[in-house]
């Protein structure tokens, strides 16, 4: 694979507005120290990085494993070094394997760090089908991944993977699954084959709903619906329940999301195919004394049509977030130390859009591991930032 690394590349800084008035602006460092370009099969769509070592979801290319500081070949987040790819099955799905995010699971019962799970996403239909599989590769060997399972949702009409969080204690994946709603599947001991009968439960609270991004906090799971908002949802006795949430978002369509501390965050896009109104939002929500979402504010990006992504660092303290189209497309960082009252950091502007972003502490440096939109006129990469200058 071809690797372009550049060094020292600042970014503009600037400020962005909210509703509740104008965000005060700090300065601080955020730099571009590599890029790895990803083969145009789509390019790259998703970043997992744990314990030194990125997991790029690379589309029809693959799952591409890079050492970014694990030391098992030597990698670091200036200089990443390929560990190994696999391209996954495609079941069938039209449009091939279709890798689009990853969770690579610590299994703190058995102490083995051997499955990555993937999302196939493959052609959907907003809000009627979708179509994709969940994947388990072994990683047990790094230099040599293989496919040993697979979950198929088998429904009417069909429905396909999008999202994972892994309540890792508890050895339980749940996965945003579009128009089938948020599934959990017990992922305990030895995985291989058909994992159908691994389901625990699912919920589709409307029939309309297409569900986006699933994380758990404080014993629930909150997920973004892209027709309805944030839902709450809770998981007990083999059954998911939603408690809170809902009908929420009536303005945009809603993204993903990032909960810590008592908030939660969530995108918005679609560009004015929703009441007129672009993408270019990222909500802000109080989780009430049970955990039920209430907005308190949002956070309007200028310039920008869709946000993708927001994601936030290992401490809470940084929430980063993907503008994927617009004028002011790029990597937008905002403190989270008044977390009812993001700050705005820095910014990063790439004129074809940023997908998705993921922060990540490596050696002692923080770093954020962004997807560059893909596009016939543009060369699909993974951009690395580090971002530790910039403190909340």
């Amino acid at each position: 694979m071809r690797r372009v690394l550049v060094v020292a590349v600042a970014a503009v800084i600037t400020g962005c507005s909210s509703s509740t008035g104008p965000s005060n602006l700090a300065r601080g460092n955020l730099t571009l120290v590599a890029q790895v370009a990803i083969p145009p099969q789509y390019g790259i769509h998703d970043t997992f990085i744990r314990d030194g070592i990125v997991f790029v979801c690379a589309w029809n290319t693959g799952l591409i494993l890079m050492d970014v500081g694990n030391g098992i070949k030597g990698g670091t987040p200036v200089h990443p070094v390929e560990i190994s790819r696999i391209i996954p099955g495609d079941d069938g799905v039209m449009g091939g394997p279709a890798v689009h995010s990853a969770w690579w699971f610590h299994n703190p019962v058995s102490g083995e760090n051997r499955y990555v799970f993937l999302a196939q996403e493959g052609p959907g239909v907003l809000p009627v089908s979708s179509t994709g599989d969940i994947h388990v590769i072994d990683v047990q060997d790094l230099s040599q991944p293989r496919e040993v399972a697979f979950y198929h949702m088998n429904v009417a009409p069909p429905a396909g993977s999008h999202n994972f969080w892994m309540d890792e204690p508890s050895q339980v994946l749940y996965a945003s699954y579009y128009n089938g709603g948020v599934v959990a599947l017990d992922v305990s001991g030895v995985l291989s084959g058909d994992l159908a009968s691994r389901e625990i439960a699912r919920v589709k609270p409307t029939a309309t709903s297409y569900f986006w991004g699933v994380q758990g906090a404080a014993g629930s799971i909150y997920a973004t619906d892209m027709l309805a908002g944030l839902y709450q949802i809770r998981f007990g006795v083999g059954l998911l329940t939603v408690v809170g949430g809902g009908g929420n978002v009536p303005d945009r369509f809603t993204s993903d999301l990032f909960v810590t501390g008592g908030y939660a965050y969530t995108g918005t896009w679609g560009g004015a195919a929703r009441n007129g109104v672009p993408g270019n939002a990222i909500k802000i929500w109080r989780l009430g004394a049970g955990g039920a979402p209430a907005i308190a504010d949002s956070v309007v990006l200028d310039s920008v049509l869709t946000v993708g992504d927001v994601k936030g660092s290992p401490d809470g303290r940084l929430l980063a977030v993907s503008a994927d189209k617009g004028a002011l497309a790029g990597l937008y960082i905002y403190s989270l130390a008044n977390p009812a009252r993001p700050v705005v950091l820095g910014r990063a502007l790439v004129a074809a859009g940023i997908h998705t972003a993921r922060v990540a502490d490596i050696g002692g440096r923080r770093y954020v591991f962004a997807a560059k939109n893909p596009g016939k006129e543009v060369a699909p990469a993974l951009l690395i930032y580090d971002v530790t200058g910039l403190r909340p």
